[in-house]
């Protein structure tokens, strides 16, 4: 994957092509195999997601899930709370659920904090 500027057309297209079909990104295999990355890499994932999700929640929270099914370490999980922070439409409010579920003290309560900003009568909405 080339990066690109931020906020370029072609990030966010590639992004989107990545979470339409996650199998056929160059990174998949790291992920199932368990390989080691220099970097960690579902953290990585994660975070380019949660850029997405600020336009569009769904395109941003189906992969994250699917990245959160092969790793779910704390990091990933602290770095995932942020698209219940910032995804547009229900998707975050419903992708904070299963953070519940599977986090720890801290990962829970930041999700419970989104959803009480997301409920403030002066968030929009």
């Amino acid at each position: 994957m080339a990066l690109t500027t931020w906020g370029e057309a072609a990030g966010y297209e590639t992004v989107i092509r990545a979470a339409a079909d996650p199998r056929r990104t160059p990174w998949y295999d790291y992920l199932e195999q368990g390989e080691k990355c220099s970097f960690d890499l579902p953290t990585q994932l994660v975070d380019l997601a949660s850029g997405v999700s600020t336009v569009d929640g769904e395109p941003a929270v189906n992969p994250v899930m699917g990245i959160l099914d092969v790793n779910s370490s704390s990091r990933t999980l602290n770095h995932a709370v942020s698209i219940v922070f910032r995804a547009r439409g229900p998707e975050g409010r419903q992708f904070g659920e299963p953070l519940l579920t599977v986090g720890n003290e801290r990962v829970c309560a930041e999700v419970r904090e989104a959803w009480d900003r997301a409920d403030h009568p002066l968030m929009p909405q």
